[in-house]
C-alpha cells in the first residue's frame, strides 16, 4: 500500500495503522493481530514514529496531508471552547 511505501511501514505496522485509523484501543488492535496488548503497543510506538506522528489522533492528519486531502478540522477551534476563544498553554 502507499502508506507502506511512502512511511517505510512493515506488514504489521500498515495493518496497526489502518487500525489507529478506525480509533481501535491498544486491547483492540492486540485481539485483531492475535498479539500481545504489549506487542500491539510496540507496533503502535512503531507507526508513529515512521510517520513521525505526534499522538495516535494526529496520525490521520498525517495521512491525509501525505494523499493532499486538506484537513477539515486543521481550521476549526476546539469544539469544547466558545468561538474564538483559544486554549490557554501551560506556562
Amino acid at each position: 500500500t502507499r502508506m507502506a511505501h511512502v512511511f517505510g511501514l512493515s506488514h504489521m505496522e500498515t495493518l496497526v495503522a489502518w487500525r489507529l485509523m478506525w480509533g481501535d484501543s491498544n486491547k483492540r488492535i492486540a485481539q485483531l493481530l492475535g498479539c500481545s496488548e504489549r506487542t500491539a503497543k510496540y507496533h503502535v510506538a512503531a507507526v508513529l514514529q515512521r510517520t513521525r506522528a505526534k499522538t495516535r489522533n494526529a496520525l490521520l492528519g498525517v495521512i491525509l496531508t501525505d494523499a493532499g486531502v486538506e484537513d477539515p478540522w486543521a481550521t476549526r477551534g476546539d469544539p469544547d471552547l466558545p468561538d474564538g476563544e483559544e486554549p490557554e498553554l501551560p506556562s
